[in-house]
């Protein structure tokens, strides 16, 4: 028989906002240095061939970044609370889903979000906090 693994105990609470930080740290360096500049122009592009009636302006970059990084800390939150490896794959997809069904919705409302950035940041926080789950114990 083979010798069963050790797993630490677990942090959650240190581990999910390291994972948060070092997420909107990502996304804030990608937004930064313009890499997704392009991919959101595109998307801008886009939605203004839909013919919504009235222009598209830029959200507010604080009211953004704020919801932003709510998200993360939300989202590694209930990744690292939830046992079981099923939730927390059924958690990050919603988490998914509910960040890209925002695009129409503020479409609708005449403003046209950040996406690239906030996108990869989310899953960073997603990957991140999947992969920590899976080396630490469950919690009780």
């Amino acid at each position: 028989m083979s010798e069963p693994t050790f797993k630490p105990d677990p942090h959650p609470g240190v581990a999910a906002s390291a994972i948060s930080v070092m997420a909107l740290v990502v996304a804030l360096v990608i937004q930064a240095m313009g890499v997704s500049g392009q991919w959101d122009a595109s998307l801008m592009e886009r939605l203004r061939g839909l013919g919504l009636e009235g222009g598209l302006e830029p959200l507010i970059a604080w009211q953004a970044w704020a919801w932003i990084c709510a998200v993360y800390f939300l989202s590694s939150w209930a990744l690292l609370h939830v046992r079981g490896t099923w939730r927390r794959g059924v958690i990050a997809i919603s988490t998914l889903v509910v960040h890209l069904g925002w695009i129409p919705v503020l479409a609708l409302c005449g403003r046209v979000p950040y996406l690239v950035a906030p996108l990869v940041g989310l899953l960073w926080v997603l990957v991140g906090a999947m992969i920590y789950a899976a080396r630490h114990r469950e919690p009780k």
